[in-house]
């Protein structure tokens, strides 16, 4: 894995914007997404992701918290019904299963969706990566408040 990134940030205006841009990065393996904001004076050209965000005073943090008009929703270790085992045929049955369980407010919302590096690694079990866009933007200990409900 790779510990020194170039930073671009990105202007995204919607759901859209969003899914191309996760599209495009799909095609590059040393590409990440982060939601927080490179700090003011960092250089944008090799640094490391090192440093919690949460850590106020660490001397390597590079990104301060940001609030996003998007969120991605990390599902891990969710049990993959019998119905919809066989993944590379059942994809879309795999993803409304997953979206089923989720509050109501992303059961209809657009959705872009990539199945986690190690999906069907272990098997019986859902890994994926569910990106939406927000009707405002939200911190993340809004996020993590919300999510706990």
């Amino acid at each position: 894995m790779e510990k020194y990134f170039d930073v671009e940030e990105q202007g995204l205006n919607s759901f859209d914007d969003l899914s191309k841009l996760l599209t495009r990065l799909e095609a590059e393996p040393n590409s990440l997404v982060i939601r927080g904001e490179l700090i003011d004076g960092r250089d944008t050209t090799n640094i490391r992701t090192t440093g919690s965000v949460s850590l106020v005073d660490h001397p390597d943090k590079n990104f301060n918290p940001h609030s996003r008009y998007w969120c991605m929703l990390d599902i891990d270790d969710l049990e993959l019904p019998e119905e919809v085992s066989n993944i590379n045929e059942c994809s879309e049955g795999i993803l409304a299963h997953t979206v089923s369980l989720l509050p109501e407010e992303f059961r209809s919302a657009a959705c872009h969706y990539q199945f986690s590096a190690n999906m069907g690694v272990k098997t019986g079990m859902i890994k994926v990566h569910l990106w939406y866009w927000l009707d405002r933007a939200v911190s993340d200990l809004e996020m993590k408040a919300w999510t706990r409900t």
